[in-house]
């Protein structure tokens, strides 16, 4: 698994990483957000993909402002 970063709108700095299903299955993959540069916000997550592989490719070829706009739509991780 790898990750990589981009900054929003604020100038927040952003780590994303795709995450597998319910109990580490590849099925229902997430994209994980963690905002790198102010420690107190909630991770975020979203559902991309169909499987942890092709959630993998999607993160590692999507642009900045793909990425950006999947953030705006990510819900907080309780």
């Amino acid at each position: 698994m790898s990750s990589r970063t981009f900054q929003d709108r604020n100038f927040l700095v952003w780590e994303v990483y795709p995450s597998g299903g319910p109990h580490g299955f590849p099925d229902d993959p997430h994209a994980i957000f963690n905002c790198l540069s102010q420690h107190d916000m909630r991770p975020r997550a979203i559902e991309v993909g169909s499987d942890e592989a092709e959630a993998q490719k999607l993160i590692t070829e999507m642009s900045d402002a793909a990425l950006l706009e999947l953030l705006e739509h990510a819900r907080d991780i309780d």
